[in-house]
């Protein structure tokens, strides 16, 4: 690659970010569509296509994205994170739970990992292991509502 495509994919790139902070998610689709015409295996522009489309309600095609991102950066924790909920949302729980182990392992110290696991377990019925997760989640955001509203269920359910 030349200097010149370099810095034409540079700046490329740069636009998804722009167009993300100007909340122009209908452009950003469209630009990482085009983007991924020219680079197929570019981890963060699978990435904005899902940011994109999760903004958009689009979330079958945010899925099939963030899929390809985890593929080419499994260790990308925001993208396990975000394919963790979006499996959530569609009551996948299994699936969620294991994307979710993986995103755990890779950042264990992380609140939000740690409620998503959490609270897909507390969906699975698994009330002892999601009770702990809440728990971690807790001592590291001891005052946060949405935490304790889902520790209070599992504890109801128990």
């Amino acid at each position: 690659m030349n200097k010149r495509s370099h810095s034409k994919n540079q700046m490329d790139l740069q636009k998804l970010g722009l167009l993300f902070q100007q909340s122009d998610y209908v452009a950003m689709e469209k630009h990482a569509q085009r983007l991924l015409k020219m680079m197929p295996t570019h981890a963060y522009v699978w990435k904005a296509l899902a940011v994109a489309c999760m903004q958009q309600g689009k979330n079958q095609q945010a899925e099939q994205a963030l899929y390809q991102c985890v593929k080419l950066a499994p260790q990308d924790v925001e993208n396990l994170n975000n394919l963790g909920v979006l499996l959530q949302n569609r009551h996948a729980w299994s699936a969620a739970e294991q994307v979710l182990r993986q995103a755990s392992q890779l950042a264990p110290l992380s609140k939000d990992i740690l409620f998503n696991l959490a609270t897909t377990l507390m969906h699975q019925h698994k009330s002892c292991d999601a009770l702990l997760l809440f728990q971690k989640a807790l001592s590291l955001a001891p005052s946060d509502a949405d935490v304790l509203c889902n520790m209070g269920c599992t504890l109801d359910r128990s």
